[in-house]
């Protein structure tokens, strides 16, 4: 059921992905999502100024997320590259062109993996805010 569970979560990204192709990339807030804000066990992880180059995965070991945040919580990835000034948060995937993205393609428990496709090594700073599942998930 776990096993399903990850797969459900991973497939609902990947098509999610393919219906936005080619759409322009999504700008977050600055700051926390309004419905976030009300949530007092989000956590958000920060990453600066982490370099993935060209056509690679790179691996975020986040131990916040927990088989609960995969069962029933969420993660949602954001970045800004280091250059911006302002910090227009982008919420993952970034999209340039049917091709051209960074994106998450795994979550699993204590990872997050983000893969580079810009064609261009990027230098950003990520966030990610974590909520946990209730603990009927568990």
């Amino acid at each position: 059921m776990k096993k399903a569970n990850l797969l459900l979560l991973v497939s609902a990204i990947f098509i999610g992905g393919i219906f936005l192709c080619c759409s322009k990339e999504v700008t977050a807030p600055r700051g926390v999502d309004q419905n976030q804000a009300v949530n007092n066990d989000l956590q958000s992880v920060f990453f600066q100024n982490i370099t993935i180059d060209s056509s690679q995965p790179y691996t975020f070991v986040i131990p916040e997320i927990t088989q609960s945040v995969i069962q029933g919580g969420s993660v949602k990835a954001y970045a800004v590259y280091v250059v911006e000034q302002g910090m227009q948060w982008r919420q993952l995937p970034i999209i340039n062109s049917c091709s051209s993205r960074l994106e998450v393609t795994a979550l699993s428990v204590g990872r997050i993996v983000i893969q580079n496709n810009l064609g261009a090594a990027a230098t950003m700073t990520y966030r990610f805010d974590i909520l946990p599942g209730s603990a009927s998930a568990e």
